[in-house]
């Protein structure tokens, strides 16, 4: 059967045009050497004589199929379709889709273009939709092999309607960009078909060998479990900490799995107190540690993660430095993991439009934060294919941590590229640091010094709109070797401060805090992506705490605690209308004609929702609007519940070492 993707990107002389059988080698566009050896202007007559013979017959516009087929697959049927060029949207830009009551869910540019290195007409549907759970791997593959195609000035444009926005600037990994914009940019639209067809090839060999088809063997065995990856004393040290706490502390009794390299082994001593501790080591014989004194193996997690998922349906993969508050055990009985199968925490960071993963992922740039790796949730029966995917990026981490960086965000690619999604916490990450403020000393007395990532509950949970602190991730600890020791290592978070909620606005267990709530966030309604046309909008307390996350902005800085040098994490907060009525409108990272153009968005959806009154404009309440730093807050850990008696038990339960004892790379 005629794939129901393919037809609209196949390009002029294209033999694929003719074959209905799905393959991952299939050529999304010609190469130049074979543009070449085809350019006869007779053979090119033939092939359009023959393409418009072949679209006359199915009745069918070159790009109709794919948005039709998207449309028959997701649900959406709210949407707007507009015409232009591949010469326009190269000089100035993708037009501003119009507005309209109600608005439409996604927005279909139908690009014509004559150039012979591209179909006749593609669509570009912004923002890019997932696929039901319902879908099969096949269709996944298809639609990934049937996004458009375009240079990167082209994606760049693209990615820009979601992404050029102040939100996106301010959270820019400045660091990562600046290393590897060259790099995005000199993928060019050849290299981004081979590696899209790398990608599928993966998974169609482990379909074909039956990889995807695996099972716990034994039906007896427990289905959930945390596991951890390490390669070194220190790394070892750091679990027995976690794992401590969870059975002495917190009395849990969930099965945990230690995976190493087999050239990295633990001690006796260590071996003796994991098999104390109910743990399981296994040393990871699929391959070993590379050469070149690379400290971090990240490729072990991904190979540990894919062997973890022969004994467990159900992985919370933890880093060695990541130190659960509280039981974790819930986590595999909510709601959110019951119907997504998959819960990402977020990093401090927002991917920029100019990375050229997103033409790999052939996916619009989504206004979100990215995720840290710290901790995943995963179920393998429902997500083994993006598993598989990560495993083998992380195999050639050199070159996809050009795009992400670190391990952390290939899992949310690899979901992407199969159009999967995934939940999220209650709240957004904040950071934590000591109790003394004038630590650092000097000029720097007056600054939070984060050191420690703190991630969040679900909101599933019992008052889950107030949501709870689970993960203690302190990943710029371990390297400060300050004298620090219990009374001088944790005790306040910096945090985004939350409206208060209503009194009468209760939070159900079944509420699922879906990914796509937090992404392209309307700046003016707190809305994010509907993910089918009867979609709801979330609780106003997801969109008021959305809305806010917007004027988020993280800083790196360092000083020196005694003699010991620190890097911290800062965060503040400022609105993104802060200047939008100036005449001249700044914002740092932003080039005068995105801030314009952003200008122009924000006044049309302005517009648009004075006009339609089927959506609440937050800010017009003035609960939402403050001065610079309002909505920033640092709190006591000594007044939190789950956080009291943390670093206490840290030390004295847990026998953690900071000061860089225990915490080195």
């Amino acid at each position: 059967m005629l794939s129901r993707f393919r037809h609209a990107y196949q390009p002029l002389l294209s033999s694929d045009w003719f074959s209905s059988a799905p393959t991952s080698a299939s050529p999304t566009w010609l190469s130049p050497q074979r543009f070449a050896a085809e350019r006869k202007p007779i053979l090119a007559l033939v092939a359009t004589l023959i393409l418009v013979t072949l679209l006359l017959a199915t009745g069918r516009k070159p790009a109709a199929g794919v948005a039709a087929a998207v449309s028959s697959l997701t649900g959406i049927t709210r949407n707007a379709i507009v015409q232009a060029t591949l010469a326009q949207v190269e000089q100035d830009g993708f037009p501003l889709a119009p507005s309209q009551c109600p608005q439409p869910r996604t927005t279909t540019y139908r690009l014509r273009s004559e150039n012979l290195r591209f179909a006749p007409s593609q669509d570009w549907i912004s923002p890019s939709p997932a696929l039901p759970r319902s879908a099969d791997l096949n269709d996944r593959l298809e639609a990934w092999l049937a996004s458009p195609v375009g240079t990167s000035k082209t994606w760049t444009a693209f990615n820009s309607l979601t992404c050029g926005n102040p939100s996106v600037r301010r959270e820019q990994n400045q660091l990562h960009f600046r290393n590897n914009l060259e790099f995005w940019n000199a993928i060019d639209e050849d290299r981004v078909g081979e590696l899209r067809r790398e990608l599928v090839g993966v998974l169609r060999v482990a379909q074909r060998d039956g990889r995807l088809a695996q099972v716990v063997p034994d039906s007896d065995a427990p289905k959930q479990g945390i596991v951890w990856t390490a390669g070194n004393a220190d790394t070892f040290d750091r679990v027995l900490v976690s794992l401590r706490l969870l059975r002495k502390s917190y009395n849990s009794s969930l099965p945990a799995l230690i995976f190493h390299f087999p050239s990295e082994s633990p001690s006796q001593a260590q071996l003796a107190e994991f098999a104390t501790l109910d743990a399981h080591v296994s040393s990871l014989t699929s391959l070993d540690k590379a050469g070149g004194g690379r400290t971090k193996s990240f490729h072990l997690k991904g190979a540990a993660l894919v062997e973890a998922t022969k004994r467990f349906d159900d992985v919370l993969m933890l880093d060695s430095d990541n130190i659960p508050v509280r039981d974790p055990a819930f986590l595999f009985d909510s709601v959110e993991f019951k119907e997504l199968g998959a819960v990402f925490w977020p990093d401090y960071w927002k991917d920029q439009p100019e990375n050229a993963i997103w033409s790999i992922l052939g996916v619009q740039c989504r206004d979100e934060f990215t995720i840290e790796a710290g901790q995943v949730l995963l179920r393998k029966s429902d997500h083994l294919d993006a598993i598989l995917l990560v495993e083998y990026m992380l195999r050639d981490w050199e070159f996809w941590f050009q795009l992400s960086d670190g391990d952390k965000d290939l899992f949310r690619y690899a979901f992407l590229a199969l159009r999967k999604r995934w939940a999220v916490p209650a709240r957004h990450l904040s950071t934590a640091s000591w109790l003394d403020r004038n630590a650092l000393g000097g000029d720097k007395s007056d600054r939070f010094a984060g050191h420690t990532m703190l991630q969040y509950g679900l909101a599933s949970e019992a008052g889950g709109n107030k949501p709870r602190p689970l993960f203690v991730h302190a990943n710029l600890l371990k390297r400060i070797t300050a004298d620090l020791h219990n009374g001088n290592t944790f005790g306040r978070t910096l945090q985004l401060r939350l409206p208060q909620t209503d009194a009468s606005a209760t939070q159900t267990s079944d509420f699922v805090f879906h990914c796509d709530y937090l992404a392209n966030i309307d700046p003016l309604t707190g809305i994010g992506l509907r993910h089918s046309d009867d979609a709801t909008n979330p609780p106003r307390w997801v969109r008021e705490q959305a809305l806010l996350s917007r004027g988020l902005e993280t800083r790196f800085f360092d000083g020196h605690r005694g003699f010991a040098y620190v890097l911290a994490i800062e965060n503040v907060w400022k609105d993104e209308f802060l200047f939008l009525d100036r005449e001249v409108f700044t914002e740092e990272l932003m080039s005068e004609v995105e801030m314009q153009r952003w200008r122009e968005l924000v006044r049309r959806d302005q517009g648009r929702v004075a006009r339609c009154g089927d959506e609440e404009d937050l800010r017009e309440t003035g609960r939402l609007v403050g001065k610079e730093n309002d909505w920033m807050e640092v709190v006591d850990w000594a007044d939190d519940p789950d956080l009291a008696g943390f670093e206490d038990r840290f030390y004295s339960v847990g026998g953690g070492r900071a000061g860089g004892l225990g915490f080195r790379k």
